[in-house]
């Protein structure tokens, strides 16, 4: 991922993991204004930061632990600064990661993303303004997205494995619209490993709803629309060649792996809510075939 734009806000916070050992995290919240199927939006891409202090078995105080928490001195953001031309313009080179966690209302697993690097740079002159990624991965499945109605919305949700750190599989879900959703529909199969481009849409829009069925002047409502999105506008034309593509038994194996482990995030949350219902499988929608 390569997200160029505006720092608009950055949180940094130092603390102590359950056995007294120091770490800092952080989020760096980068507006960029980019366009999107059309239309130009403004964005904020929060990307997720985190150092332990010291190396692994030793007393050395990690670099990144350091660029980190110098980060608060080397930027400015929007947040803090009288005027936007003196906040610090920014270019990050990240990567995006499954981000799964369990819903007590509706004793389910949600899955979404998330954007994570320790490296923040200041962008050059030549550094265009944008949010996009490229990755491969392992199709999954495709649906159609549908509405309230259950009517066809013209978008395809597509899931992909991708296989990130420790070799652990994180489930993506990107959106296709027009010709890519056509393209896909016809040419991507599900084992197939893939490649694919598109940009980030994390955007927020304001929609005002008018109530006219009472009487006088309409009573005016307003809601809030959150996107997280991956929006795909390329990739590759078919699955790609045997030598580039992922084992289908490989990938059986880490899903699950995976099914094991959000059992485990379940059946932990469960417990620290002091639930002794017994948890059922939810998690079965990664339709592989196998």
């Amino acid at each position: 991922v390569i997200i160029t734009g505006i720092l608009n806000e950055l949180d940094i916070v130092e603390g102590k993991s359950a056995e007294g050992q120091p770490y800092v995290r952080g989020t760096a919240y980068i507006r960029v204004d980019q366009e999107i199927e059309g239309e130009v939006k403004e964005n904020i891409i929060p990307v997720k930061m985190f150092s332990m202090m010291y190396k692994k078995g030793t007393k050395e105080v990690s670099k990144l632990y350091t660029r980190i928490l110098n980060y608060k001195n080397e930027f400015k953001s929007l947040a803090i600064v009288d005027s936007p031309s003196e906040a610090s313009r920014v270019t990050v080179t990240a990567s995006i990661s499954e981000n799964s966690f369990y819903n007590e209302s509706t004793d389910s697993i949600i899955t979404g993303f998330q954007v994570s690097s320790n490296f923040i740079n200041k962008a050059k002159d030549s550094d265009k303004e944008g949010a996009k990624f490229v990755f491969s991965g392992v199709v999954i499945n495709t649906n159609s997205e549908v509405n309230s109605d259950g009517e066809e919305t013209g978008r395809l949700f597509v899931k992909l494995g991708v296989i990130g750190y420790g070799g652990k599989i994180n489930i993506i879900t990107l959106t296709a619209t027009g010709s890519k959703k056509e393209h896909i529909e016809n040419n991507w199969e599900t084992k197939d490993t893939v490649k694919v481009a598109g940009v980030l849409n994390m955007s927020k829009e304001v929609k005002v709803f008018r109530d006219d069925t009472g009487f006088g002047e309409p009573i005016e409502k307003t809601k809030t629309i959150t996107c997280n999105e991956l929006i795909i506008t390329g990739g590759s034309a078919s699955g790609l060649e045997d030598d580039y593509s992922y084992d289908a038994t490989d990938i059986a194996t880490l899903l699950e792996e995976r099914k094991v482990y959000l059992e485990t995030l379940k059946t932990k949350a469960k417990n620290k809510s002091k639930s002794n219902s017994k948890s059922s499988s939810s998690n079965s929608n990664e339709d592989f075939g196998f």
